[in-house]
């Protein structure tokens, strides 16, 4: 499972360079990697569509609450708490 996960990260992050012409670093970057971690708790972990709808969830509030007021940051790391704190 480990080497089939490898080749599937491997042929992703192959695709992703040629279709942007560049590779950076901020795919492995700490807060990528943070965001990343939020969007699996919110959703969940036992299922496939829990991280999915997790990732879903996230970038959609986050995006709608920075349209709204770039201040309220504290907002979308206060939710994230609030996830980690009751999902139980």
């Amino acid at each position: 499972m480990f080497v089939i996960s490898a080749v599937v990260t491997g042929l992703g992050a192959g695709l992703v360079a040629f279709q942007n012409y560049l590779v950076s670093a901020e795919a492995v970057s700490v807060p990528f990697a943070g965001e990343l971690l939020a969007m699996v708790v919110i959703g969940g972990m036992r299922s496939m569509l829990g991280p999915a709808l997790g990732a879903l969830f996230f970038i959609l509030f986050r995006e709608i609450v920075f349209d709204l007021d770039p201040e309220l940051a504290a907002l979308v790391g206060l939710t994230f708490v609030a996830f980690v704190m009751f999902s139980a």
